[in-house]
């Protein structure tokens, strides 16, 4: 057996020179293969490395919210479908929290009665907690309607000592709540600056100012009218030529605070929920989820409530 080749390879080979034969060439030819440069390594396949040399791509950050301090993490589902509904999306899924923000949720909820699908398209999941959302807050185009706006938000909404501020959702699964409403209303309060730039400062500003309705949809103008201006027997085929042609609408509350028997909520923006031209009645969905106002005739309507507006066709019926 050889013995081992001395670290300095150069003075082995010398001293190899002067052993005998055959034990001699296979020294040299030992120690030369020590001296030979070491080969080019061969370069790996890039998939071989594919996430090790370069990192994954880190997704999308979500948007904060201005002034969000204190927020809490719902996890759940954008959309849940009841066994009730005709869709997952669904006016009713609609529950106003404690922010005064009625101008965006009658908005929604009204979209949703028109064409559940236009407010599907506005969400797209991004998986691990992140959902894009598209706004039309954008400047408006030649034809005077917003241009889209993409916000990335995440399942932590804005909370007071432990509880969500905004909407609520008491559709609930396995996966946990359904979370449409309130991934919309956190998208617009990033555009908004903060949740408080949703909330009214007189509860009808602004929805006077600001129309849900025209910032969650590009369909075309939302026709505004002031009630005061029309007659009763305009009134009504209005409204149901929205609900003929799958048109959102809502309407905005005077200062008197009752009509008849029915508590209206001054300041307050309703979604316009059903006619009845038989019996001359309207009926408006409170976005709280409660209060409701059902079948208030014509005559109360009109003195009861300040404006209506009726957006343009929405999705296929457009």
């Amino acid at each position: 057996m050889l013995a081992a080749v001395p670290a300095n390879a150069e003075h082995a080979l010398h001293q190899l020179e002067a052993a005998p034969g055959a034990i001699a060439d296979a020294g040299r030819a030992a120690v030369h293969r020590m001296m030979a440069p070491a080969p080019h390594p061969v370069a790996a396949h890039p998939e071989q490395h594919r996430g090790t040399t370069h990192p994954a791509a880190v997704g999308p950050r979500a948007q904060t919210v201005d002034g969000d301090s204190e927020s809490v993490a719902v996890h759940g589902v954008p959309f849940l479908r009841r066994p009730n509904e005709a869709s997952a999306i669904a006016p009713t899924d609609v529950i106003q929290g404690h922010l005064g923000d009625c101008w965006l949720l009658a908005a929604l909820a009204a979209m949703a009665r028109a064409d559940p699908a236009s407010i599907q398209h506005l969400i797209h999941d991004l998986g691990d907690h992140k959902y894009e959302v598209t706004l039309y807050t954008g400047a408006n185009n030649k034809e005077g309607v917003g241009t889209p706006e993409k916000f990335v938000v995440d399942d932590q909404f804005a909370a007071a000592h432990g509880t969500a501020r905004g909407a609520r959702s008491d559709v609930t699964s396995p996966w946990g709540p359904e979370l449409w409403v309130r991934i919309i209303e956190k998208a617009m309060a990033v555009k908004k600056h903060g949740y408080d730039g949703l909330v009214a400062l007189d509860r009808g500003l602004t929805a006077r100012l600001t129309s849900g309705l025209d910032l969650l949809q590009n369909k075309g103008h939302v026709d505004r009218y002031v009630l005061e201006t029309l007659s009763e027997a305009d009134v009504l085929p209005h409204i149901v030529d929205g609900f003929a042609n799958h048109r959102p609408m809502t309407s905005l509350s005077t200062w008197r605070p009752y009509s008849g028997k029915q508590k209206v909520i001054t300041f307050h923006q309703y979604t316009v929920s059903g006619v009845d031209m038989a019996k001359r009645t309207v009926s408006l969905q409170n976005p709280w989820g409660s209060h409701h106002v059902e079948d208030m005739p014509i005559e109360d309507y009109v003195i009861t409530f300040e404006s209506l507006e009726i957006g343009p066709k929405l999705g296929a019926h457009a």
